[in-house]
């Protein structure tokens, strides 16, 4: 007895190609659908007589190919992504929302020295000081700063408050104004910021 043999209809074969086209097959090694990073595994073939035609909301972002370019402004995007499956006459879409995570910026070491000397305040070295105008207490002084730029610090008055942010008390006989200086350094370039502090007796 011969078996009937009933070849599928172009849509079904539409729809059941469709179904396959999922997130955790065209993700590529990106973790999930908002950190897109690298490129995605877009098919752009699935045998002789189906066609898939991918379609991007942003192209210089992701490409109909699955080629990411990361945004450089430092500002996510969100992608609109998707793929048009035709066989004969018969096609269906699917739709895909892809959030690409920005390229983080590489600043110069001018730019990275102009951050830190605009971003540097008091609050960051008062330590356990409320004021600048009422200095009891050792400094905090940061040696550290943002896009790997490092601070020095320098003390005219350095008996009463050294380069480390140390207020010796014992030394001091009255209230006395003094100034420190943050020099801000990276590579070949650096900036001095001052400080103007009133030291108080207890």
């Amino acid at each position: 007895m011969r078996k009937m043999h009933i070849t599928p209809s172009d849509q079904v074969v539409v729809n059941d190609i469709l179904k396959t086209i999922e997130l955790k097959k065209i993700k590529g090694s990106n973790l999930d659908e908002f950190s897109i990073i690298s490129n995605l595994v877009l098919p752009q073939k699935m045998g002789d007589d189906v066609q898939l035609i991918w379609e991007s909301s942003h192209p210089h972002i992701i490409s109909a190919q699955g080629e990411v370019h990361r945004p450089k402004d430092g500002i996510d995007i969100a992608v609109n992504l998707s793929v048009n499956v035709t066989k004969k006459s018969v096609s269906a879409k699917r739709f895909f929302t892809l959030g690409v995570k920005a390229a983080e910026r590489i600043y110069s070491d001018e730019e990275g020295v102009d951050i830190v000397y605009d971003l540097l305040e008091f609050d960051q070295i008062c330590g356990k000081n409320a004021k600048l105008t009422e200095i009891s207490h050792s400094l905090e002084l940061l040696t550290q700063g943002l896009h790997d730029t490092e601070i020095l610090w320098a003390s005219k008055e350095r008996e009463l408050l050294d380069e480390r942010g140390n207020f010796y008390q014992e030394r001091l006989n009255k209230n006395t104004r003094i100034r420190i200086y943050a020099i801000i350094v990276k590579g070949n370039i650096q900036r001095l910021k001052h400080f103007e502090l009133t030291l108080k007796i207890l």
